[in-house]
């Protein structure tokens, strides 16, 4: 996406300084106006997905470098029938550019909309879908069915706004930028015009929740044949969430994985604990139901497409060192801070998210051995 780049001088900006405070503020109040509107102008030029199509009818969304949300979607055609859809992502305008394209690629209504676990980026589009297609079946696991008003919906309320207050830095640094910096500049126009369009969205946000809450226990599979095409809809256990469904095209041989695991992130996403909803010390045994299909790609819920199990594999050998790394401390009487202490923070993950798996992972230890439970 272009936009025409507004610079301030950084002549101007020194001159500011000479001005009393209540001056300074108004001219940055200004200057996010203007470039609100500007952005606002570009808004209905606003292009989310890179879209590909993997395997005949099977289309994978990526989000455009610098895109304010990074959740992919994809489409799966189902001729003469409509489509399948799953995840509906982070907002309602995102969500309606999947729908535009399902409308382009698989003509006809959307029938299935999956959504893979109760995290936002992937449940919040859910009314959007609604509104264009009444009878679309929306299916999770009923872990997830729970989980979107008991957590998803308070956590949003809650970041509403800390990121009105992103959005205002992003503009100050916005009018910071030199004028020949135009690379950096629309890099961040384009991350200000997809948040804005979120915040102008969220604060009306309709939750829709899944029609479809599949009880489903470890293992278990729920098929669905249309328009020619079978679709496995399998739950493995606890990971990333307690309730992550995996979408399979057996005869594509295509794994459509949400969170489970992901290839080129930071350890976490890439091992598919969040430390949050699912399970640390479960999460390697849950992947090691994954491993069981015959796949040749998988489609993650964040970066590209994954060719083989090599990522796979690798996401189960360290989720298993972490969970021997907790055991041996539970087992030896070691604090979870001692713990914290000594499980080393993997370089391209920050210390919070990391503190916050290893926690849990103790939490689950102590639960079971409360309840007389057998490690896992």
């Amino acid at each position: 996406m272009q936009h025409n780049l507004v610079v301030f001088p950084c002549s101007l900006l020194l001159k500011l300084r000479g001005y009393p405070a209540i001056w300074r503020k108004i001219f940055w109040i200004a200057a996010a106006a203007i470039f609100a509107m500007a952005n606002a102008a570009a808004d209905t030029n606003y292009v989310h997905f890179q879209w590909k199509e993997v395997r005949d009818g099977v289309w994978f969304g990526v989000p455009q470098p610098n895109s304010f949300a990074t959740t992919n979607a994809v489409i799966i055609a189902l001729p003469g029938v409509g489509s399948m859809v799953v995840d509906s992502n982070y907002a309602d305008f995102i969500a309606r550019e999947i729908i535009e394209k399902a409308k382009q690629v698989a003509p006809g209504p959307v029938r299935y909309l999956i959504n893979t676990h109760l995290h936002p980026d992937h449940v919040q589009g859910n009314e959007a879908f609604k509104k264009a297609f009444p009878q679309v079946e929306i299916i999770a696991h009923q872990r997830t069915c729970q989980g979107i008003p008991a957590k998803t919906v308070p956590r949003i309320k809650d970041r509403i706004s800390p990121l009105r207050q992103e959005l205002d830095a992003m503009r100050k640094r916005r009018i910071a930028i030199g004028e020949n910096e135009k690379e950096a500049a629309s890099a961040l126009d384009r991350r200000m015009a997809g948040l804005e369009l979120y915040l102008s969205e969220a604060k009306a946000t309709v939750w829709v929740l899944p029609t479809s809450c599949l009880k489903m226990t470890t293992g278990q599979m729920k098929k669905i044949t249309a328009g020619g095409r079978r679709m496995e809809i399998y739950y493995f256990g606890r990971g990333h969430t307690a309730g992550d469904l995996a979408v399979y095209l057996p005869v594509e041989k295509v794994l459509v994985a949400g969170d489970l695991w992901s290839e080129g992130g930071d350890m976490l996403l890439n091992n598919g604990i969040d430390g949050r909803d699912g399970s640390t010390l479960e999460t390697a045994m849950t992947l090691r139901g994954v491993r069981k299909l015959d796949f040749d790609i998988a489609l993650p819920g964040h970066r590209e497409v994954i060719r083989g199990k090599a990522s796979l594999d690798a996401a189960i050998m360290d989720d298993n060192k972490l969970v021997a790394q907790i055991r041996e401390s539970y087992a030896r009487g070691e604090p979870v801070d001692e713990t914290l202490k000594k499980v080393v923070t993997p370089p391209n993950m920050g210390t919070a998210p990391w503190q916050r798996a290893v926690i849990r992972g103790y939490e689950e230890m102590e639960l079971r051995h409360q309840l007389g439970l057998p490690e896992r």
